[in-house]
C-alpha cells in the first residue's frame, strides 16, 4: 500500500494482522460453556459500523504514523493521538 493513495477507511483485509485477529475473536460466538467476544452479541450493521471506524482510525494511523502500525494495537491508542486524530477529524 506504499505507493497506493491510502483511503479514508482502511479495508479490514488491509489491517495488520495482529488486529484482524483481534477484531475476529471479538466477534467470536462461544458455544456451550465457552467465553464469547465481547461483540459476539452485536448486530450486524453496529459491526459494519465498528468496523468502519476502526477502519478510519488506521487509516489515520497510516497517513499520519506509519510507525505506529508495527506496535500492538493496544499500544497505538495514545492520548496524544486520539487528540491529533479528533483534530484531524473534527477540525
Amino acid at each position: 500500500m506504499a505507493n497506493e493513495r491510502i483511503p479514508l477507511v482502511l479495508k479490514h483485509d488491509d489491517w495488520p494482522n495482529q488486529d484482524r485477529q483481534l477484531w475476529e475473536s471479538l466477534l467470536t460466538e462461544g458455544g456451550f460453556m465457552e467465553e464469547c467476544g465481547l461483540g459476539a452479541s452485536w448486530s450486524a450493521g453496529t459491526r459494519v459500523f465498528r468496523q468502519q471506524g476502526y477502519g478510519q482510525w488506521l487509516s489515520f494511523v497510516t497517513r499520519h504514523e506509519p510507525v505506529a502500525l508495527l506496535e500492538p494495537p493496544y499500544q497505538r491508542i495514545t492520548e496524544a493521538r486520539v487528540r491529533v486524530y479528533l483534530k484531524v477529524r473534527c477540525p
